[in-house]
């Protein structure tokens, strides 16, 4: 700064009071001189000094003009308040200085009455380009140490030479302590552009200063409004400063802001809170102050206002993308700095919002706000970016890992009406799938975690991890994982029959392979879960390892009473004759017709074929054959060459009661797996637990509304067989033996025996309607002779084993083994995709 005097006197009034009796004076006290070069002043060495010299508790300075007389008083309290001492002090070459001392100790003495305050009143010079105001100053209140500059400032100072240095900003101390204690945070802050259809960022970045001007201000615009907002906010800053003093000294303000700084101090139960009285130790009430309230994140609609404090920079930011959304206005970043943001709208229209971070109070405040658009609405926003659609889009391209750019971006048109670039949508799909690479990697280092805690958790419990080494010292890598839990396991074992259907489903994520399931059925024909398996690929080696560990797990004794159903998976019969051998092994028809009807079609063949599919008995298969050959030949030259021990009823065994012909339990199954098996590993095996969880809570639920001893399943297919035992007569031979017939056709039946020579009662257990005929001709009820694994007694100790939650993430176990690195990618069968 250029100065006529190369030193300048500060006359430093001390040690004694104001008073304002006949006139505002300073009595008693001493007098110090201090000679200092103008250019070295600022306001905290000149605090440091007169803190470190005998000054005693200093509660607030005040400065002026030898010249002048007391009511010309300004009071010292920040950087922008000296700036005007050292002007003062250049003109005449000296400027006094007035300390007020605060009282080192209140002494509180019982029994005698308070004396009446004294408050005399000081008349205060106002700076230029403010209103008049009048202060008083209250001697008895007790301020220890060093007056904040945004809450202690007891006027305005004027906009005028001290305004202008820094390129038309006077940034106060806080505000450089802010910038290197934001520095220290070392966050980050990715840059913004004004230019239209380009990224924006809004990371918050403190450590990082912008230094690029081309991507923060418009061109267009002149240094005049920046510096008209520059000196709003300032005029914010010190309007504040000045209600705050006002507040303290116990006076009254003539004309209030409608906007006040709030209290330094914190609510203790509540961090957003802030105080509106400050007290000292004693509880002794100091002062108030208005309280500004705090960003609501789950707003719909973000509504700003002056005073309104957010958590940092990067959630104001947030809420300025949110309003830009929500209102249409094309706004953009004019100032990005690491402690101050400030947004604009278009060049004529007068919308304007700016904040910045407040040290002492560590948060980010709104200093100005000009509401109100006069421009249009727009539906391509320069501040909608990349990161902004990858956040808002990032689950539902978890979801539906197949979309598109095309389609994500009809998406954000369909529910924001916003136009993007077919090009930020694609780099919204890159930044995603960036985003789940990291998080899919990181899946197999928590997996022992994850386990460890379903095995504490759920007792009993089956969880086997098979890891590889590509070579013997290299780190370990994911291949394979079981699950069985130990409520499952019981309830299969005490409630279903021994059946069990078993099949893979592939997975579409980032987790390439299959899942393998193992299924039951229950007292109610219905679906239960038993086992499954994440696998890298489907082949005989997999399934043997996946039946092997359900052997052990289901305790097998006798293989051969065992059956399973399947699709025509690769490699499973080699497992099962491996691993149960003589176990029965079906096929699902469903699929063999599949691939029969591919040379095959039409409604009369379909039906054919399914006559054939459910014929109880070999002389029936033989009939169907016969009618299927009338009408094409080649037809049953071709179904004859599927094996019917695999998919015909007529050679089922009757043991496990069980004559279904399709895998239909399974499929069941396998429609809960499509809505998980786009996730990461360990979100898809939740999803898969959480599902059996709540399955065998439901079902506890609903045994209690059977109305009879049989679940609903079974009484409708026993109801149906009642109907069709209509028109059927009866001959009985005394002892046990019925003679059922109608027309041509005529079946035997022994009830002691449950045998009937259709074999429908034998293979399913549920009485057919040439047994019902004979039971009614008995005289008894058709319920009586239903098959005891249907009854609800079985059907509650299937569900009677309930699996125990489990806990979150950051409570699972730590365990000591080696971390698991990813699968290595690997091409899967079949068509690839289109790029």
């Amino acid at each position: 700064m250029y100065s006529m005097f190369d030193k300048v006197e500060l006359i430093i009034h001390h040690g004694g009071n104001f008073k304002c009796v006949p006139e505002s004076m300073y009595v008693g006290g001493q007098v110090d001189v201090l000679s200092i070069d103008p250019d070295l002043i600022c306001y905290p060495h000149l605090m440091k000094c007169l803190k470190t010299g005998s000054y005693g508790n200093i509660k607030a300075l005040y400065y002026k003009k030898p010249s002048q007389c007391m009511k010309s008083l300004r009071e010292l309290f920040d950087d922008k308040s000296t700036l005007d001492l050292i002007r003062l002090a250049t003109s005449c070459g000296k400027c006094d200085i007035f300390v007020e001392h605060g009282l080192d100790e209140v002494e509180l003495v019982e029994l005698l009455p308070a004396p009446e305050a004294f408050e005399p009143n000081i008349s205060v010079e106002q700076q230029p380009d403010m209103p008049d105001k009048e202060m008083e100053v209250d001697t008895d209140v007790n301020v220890e140490g060093q007056v904040p500059n945004e809450a202690a400032g007891m006027e305005v100072p004027e906009r005028g030479e001290a305004s202008l240095h820094n390129d038309g900003q006077v940034e106060d101390d806080d505000s450089h302590d802010e910038t290197d204690e934001v520095e220290e945070r070392g966050g980050e802050y990715d840059g913004t552009t004004n230019k239209e259809g380009e990224d924006t960022d809004y990371s918050w970045k403190p450590e990082e200063a912008d230094t690029d001007d081309s991507w923060m201000e418009d061109a267009s615009e002149t240094d005049d409004s920046e510096h008209e907002e520059t000196e709003n906010e300032e005029l914010f800053d010190n309007e504040v400063a000045s209600d705050h003093t006002a507040t303290q000294m116990g006076g009254t303000r003539a004309e209030e802001s409608e906007n006040e700084e709030v209290s330094t101090e914190y609510d203790s139960s509540n961090p957003n809170s802030y105080m509106t009285e400050e007290e000292d130790d004693d509880g002794t009430s100091k002062r108030a102050s208005k309280r500004y309230g705090s960003f609501n994140p789950e707003s719909e609609v973000p509504k700003f206002e002056v005073g309104m404090y957010f958590e940092d920079g990067k959630q104001f930011k947030k809420a300025v993308i949110k309003y830009v959304v929500f209102e249409k206005r094309d706004l953009y970043f004019k100032k990005n700095e690491p402690g101050r943001v400030r947004v604009k709208c278009g060049k004529k229209c007068p919308f304007s919002l700016t904040g910045s971070w407040v040290e002492r109070l560590q948060c980010f405040q709104v200093k100005v706000f000009k509401e109100g658009h006069n421009c249009n609405l727009r539906y391509r926003l320069r501040i909608v970016c990349t990161k902004w659609v990858a956040d808002m889009y990032s689950d539902k391209v978890a979801e539906n890992p197949s979309i598109g750019a095309v389609e994500l971006k009809r998406l954000i048109k369909a529910e924001y009406k916003l136009n993007v670039s077919e090009s930020m949508a694609s780099r919204a799909l890159k930044c995603i799938e960036e985003k789940n690479e990291t998080a899919f990697k990181e899946q197999f280092k928590k997996i022992r975690n994850y386990a460890e805690e379903c095995l504490q958790s759920i007792p009993n419990s089956t969880i086997i991890i098979s890891t590889v080494r590509v070579v013997p010292d290299a780190p370990s890598v994911f291949q394979r994982i079981y699950v069985c839990f130990g409520p499952v396991k019981k309830g299969f074992l005490e409630g279903c029959r021994k059946v069990i259907g078993v099949d893979g489903c592939f997975l579409k994520g980032q987790m390439k392979g299959e899942i393998l399931s193992a299924v039951g059925r229950d007292a109610n024909n219905q679906m239960y879960p038993i086992a499954w398996a994440v696998v890298e690929i489907e082949n005989t080696y997999s399934w043997t390892w996946f039946l092997d560990l359900l052997y052990k797990d289901l305790d097998v004794t006798a293989p051969d009473e065992w059956t399973f159903i399947s699709d025509q998976q690769k490699g499973l019969a080699n497992a099962l004759s491996r691993v149960f051998p003589n176990a029965e092994h079906r096929n699902c028809a469903r699929h063999i017709h599949a691939n029969w009807s591919k040379t095959h079609r039409g409604m009369n063949l379909k039906k054919l074929f399914w006559l054939c599919a459910k014929s109880t008995c070999e002389r029936q298969l033989e009939a169907n054959l016969a009618e299927l050959d009338k009408v094409n030949v080649q037809a049953g030259k071709d179904l004859r060459k599927y094996p019917f021990k695999l998919w015909c009823k007529a050679f089922f065994r009757d043991e496990v009661k069980c004559d279904t012909v399709e895998n239909n339990l399974l499929e069941a199954f396998n429609s809960t797996l499509l809505k998980c098996r786009s996730k990461p590993l360990i979100p898809m095996l939740e999803d898969i637990r959480v599902a059996t969880m709540k399955r065998i809570a439901k079902k506890r639920k609903y045994v209690l509304k059977w109305p009879g001893p049989f679940g609903p399943v079974i009484m409708k297919k026993l109801n149906a067989n009642i109907v069709a035992s209509e028109g059927w007569n009866v001959d009985f031979n005394g002892d046990d033996g019925y003679e059922i017939k109608k027309g041509r056709a005529q079946f035997k039946v022994s009830l002691q025996k449950k045998s009937c020579s259709c074999r429908r009662w034998d293979l399913c257990g549920i009485p057919c309607a040439h047994v019902i005929c004979a039971i009614y001709d008995k005289g008894e009820e058709a319920e009586s002779y239903v098959d005891w694994c249907y009854s609800k007694e079985v059907y509650k100790k299937t569900y009677s084993y309930t699996l125990h939650p489990i806990n979150g993430e950051l409570l699972w176990p730590r365990t000591q083994f080696e971390e698991i690195l990813p699968p290595l990618p690997k091409k899967m069968s079949g068509r690839p995709k289109k790029k």
